[in-house]
């Protein structure tokens, strides 16, 4: 059950190996009569306590019956779901499906990770593990994910009214695929602008397919040699590259640059532009990473031609040291 809105409602993602979208709980079956309140108590007491509960209840007919519910921690402890079971006490808790947490912070354009995603689902070394990745290092990973501009749409709004879900087909570090089914919401709190989520693996269920779209995209932005990437117009940041950028711009593919406060204002109207309608903007920018050298770039941004707006296609020419 996922608790990624503060208040609620909490609803139901998965059933055991049955997916649910958003589900209510009064609409899934139990099978031992009316326990759904107790056990919306225990979803609200292990969100408030981050702890695992573990209580009992006595049903209709005087059947005692156990509830197991299990926090799912995000990086920083919040709570964004709960595994829950329910069944008679003398029968042990069915084996639990894999889910994790993740949180995506508007400003910063970083996702920061809740156990389990470096290695389970991405497949990273336990050595090379990093809870904050750029959102560019995620979807370099994404072979189809046929969402995509519903997505893009979603982040760029961010209301807390809405929600968000869909599969994404990975490629993990070993050169396994994994289907993931991806769960989000809105989170919007004392002026912090976050989008909030869970993954369950879903491989079992779906086999993972990869997409003839993304190859074939990333050829076509590779043909010239010029790094390409999708870019999220709103944020004035890269979501995905294309074609990734080598030599000094090759940490771009796994960071968020700093853009150099003097053409913050030319970078971001360059973005608006095309947002409102141009085919095209260039811009010339400085940017860095961390505390290394500004770096000049050549930007060119285009509008994709589709119906969804808030994403363009960026095309770095040139770059050069200050």
């Amino acid at each position: 059950m996922e608790t990624l809105a503060p208040d609620g409602p909490y609803t139901v993602i998965a059933d055991g190996n049955r997916p649910r979208s958003w589900a209510s709980p009064h609409r899934v079956r139990f099978g031992y009569g009316p326990t759904v309140l107790s056990q919306i108590a225990v979803v609200r007491e292990c969100r408030e306590s981050a702890e695992i509960k573990d209580v009992l209840i006595t049903a209709r007919h005087g059947t005692v019956l156990r509830i197991l519910g299990i926090p799912i921690l995000g990086e920083y402890g919040a709570v964004h779901g709960v595994y829950l079971w329910c069944g008679t006490n003398d029968v042990a808790p069915s084996e639990r499906r894999f889910t994790a947490a993740w949180e995506w912070d508007s400003k910063t354009k970083l996702a920061h990770h809740g156990p389990g995603i470096e290695g389970d689902i991405l497949g990273v070394p336990k050595s090379a593990h990093r809870d904050i990745r750029a959102h560019t290092d995620f979807f370099r990973r994404v072979v189809r994910f046929d969402g995509r501009m519903s997505y893009y749409d979603f982040v760029a709004k961010l209301d807390p009214r809405e929600s968000w879900d869909g599969e994404v087909t990975i490629l993990r570090e070993d050169g396994s695929l994994r289907q993931l089914h991806i769960f989000a919401r809105a989170y919007i709190e004392a002026g912090a602008r976050a989008v909030r989520g869970l993954v369950n693996d879903v491989t079992d269920i779906h086999q993972p397919d990869t997409s003839l779209e993304m190859p074939a995209l990333r050829a076509v932005a590779a043909a010239d040699g010029d790094p390409a990437g999708l870019i999220a117009l709103d944020y004035s940041t890269v979501y995905e590259w294309l074609s990734a950028p080598n030599g000094e711009l090759r940490r771009w593919v796994e960071e968020v640059p700093d853009i150099h406060p003097d053409d913050w204002d030319d970078w971001s109207c360059a973005c608006r532009a095309v947002l409102e309608g141009d085919d095209v903007a260039a811009v010339n920018v400085r940017l860095r990473f961390g505390q290394a050298e500004w770096i000049r770039v050549v930007a060119h941004i285009n509008n994709l031609n589709s119906s969804e707006r808030s994403l363009g296609l960026i095309r770095i020419t040139s770059s050069v040291d200050l």
